[in-house]
């Protein structure tokens, strides 16, 4: 919950953006909604900001989600996230948002492929060219020593791949999983 305050004309700040974010709705023809006067995040979200005074400092933020969940649904329990159905960011629909567990949305999001798997994680040493390799190389006796010496990597990794504890996506889909 974002600090609140109380601002020069004596409305606590949390209710400044609520007027702003009510005020402001736009429904779109997808059924998804936006706020406009909201401000974008670097991540994509959208959030209403209050100043207490520029001098002093004080600001008061919340995600444009979060406060319609907030309003026109209830409570948000301090452990739950608040998830889109709609996977937009900018919407703030309460119709297309729901409560979950930071385990919830992430289940989520690889459910609909958002996530960064496979040459889309930063962590990535290999192609998925390459993965389909080390199957094709296993298959044909080689070692996993020799396999992991061919692309710069561990044994361990090579093994982690061949029995899809690594790349799991591209081992199900070689292997009819």
């Amino acid at each position: 919950m974002p600090k609140d305050f109380t601002i020069e004309d004596g409305r606590k700040a949390s209710e400044v953006a609520l007027e702003r974010f009510l005020r402001g709705i736009v429904k779109e023809d997808t059924g998804c909604w936006f706020c406009e006067g909201s401000y974008r995040l670097s991540n994509g979200y959208f959030e209403i900001k209050v100043d207490r005074i520029k001098s002093m400092g004080r600001l008061y933020r919340n995600r444009i989600h979060r406060l319609s969940y907030s309003h026109f649904i209830g409570i948000i329990p301090r452990h739950l996230f608040v998830l889109h159905r709609c996977d937009n960011r900018k919407c703030c629909n309460p119709k297309h948002l729901f409560l979950g567990t930071y385990d919830d949305n992430l289940k989520d999001m690889a459910a609909k492929d958002r996530s960064a798997f496979g040459e889309r994680s930063g962590q990535a040493k290999l192609s998925e060219a390459q993965v389909m390799s080390i199957y094709d190389l296993h298959d044909t006796g080689m070692f996993q020593r020799e396999i992991a010496d061919r692309f710069g990597i561990t044994q361990t990794a090579v093994g982690l791949i061949i029995r899809g504890k690594r790349w799991s996506r591209l081992y199900k889909k070689r292997h009819g999983g």
